[in-house]
């Protein structure tokens, strides 16, 4: 016997979520994909992105896209993300990362 209530589809006040599967395309890393061209960057964010993707691989880090709520960007390692938000937020964590010794 379950405790829960049950109730009929119709009588829901919200719909149920469904699962949407990620497009591998627009979260794809710089890295993996060569270009910036490749993942739709403008004139203003190419040059930053591919400054910092420089810097973050020298700390074996990549920075893609995020697709998901809050938008913004990953930098992460094979383990973990280290750092999500704007690209300046990232190039924050960068300096503090490189001013430690």
């Amino acid at each position: 016997m379950s405790l829960v209530k049950r109730t009929p589809k119709a009588n829901r006040p919200y719909p149920m979520p469904v699962a949407r599967p990620e497009d591998p395309a627009r979260s794809r890393s710089i890295d993996a994909v060569g270009t910036a061209e490749a993942v739709g960057m403008s004139e203003v964010i190419r040059p930053m992105l591919e400054a910092l993707s420089a810097r973050a691989a020298v700390r074996s880090l990549t920075i893609r896209r995020v697709n998901r709520p809050p938008y913004g960007w990953e930098m992460s390692n094979d383990h973990r993300v280290v750092c999500s938000g704007s690209l300046d937020r990232l190039a924050e964590w960068l300096n503090a990362a490189e001013r430690q010794p």
